[in-house]
């Protein structure tokens, strides 16, 4: 066997200029975060049990990040929606029915785009 001597420099450069393919799985564990409020730089995918009512809102937002947030509103809690946080007229009305909910989102960098499920359970 023999090892290459690799440079910062030659890291640095092929790191992030070379397309990759993956041969193991990719994925990250799911973030718990229960107060409405989700930290972008925690994760990618989250799950929200709301115990009171909410303004969904999004900090830290990176242009081009995406994920999944798994919406449990087990007592008909209100959803609003922040200023930066971009939904259909009904998204907000949806998820204050009481049920489980998959959300997708995507940021700009600035606003976070939401899209949901019907009513899973």
């Amino acid at each position: 066997m023999s090892v290459q001597k690799v440079s910062s420099s030659m890291i640095s450069s092929d790191l992030y200029t070379t397309d990759r393919s993956w041969t193991g799985s990719q994925r990250s564990t799911m973030v718990i975060d229960n107060d409405g409020s989700f930290d972008m730089n925690a994760g990618q995918n989250f799950k929200c049990t709301f115990s009171s009512n909410y303004a969904v809102t999004f900090t830290n937002p990176a242009d081009g990040q995406s994920g999944f947030i798994l919406f449990i509103n087990t007592n008909g809690s209100t959803v609003s929606l922040a200023a930066t946080t971009k939904a259909d007229a009904n998204l907000a009305t949806t998820l204050t029915t009481a049920g489980t909910y998959v959300v997708s989102y995507i940021s700009d960098g600035t606003n976070t785009y939401l899209t949901n499920s019907a009513v899973m359970a």
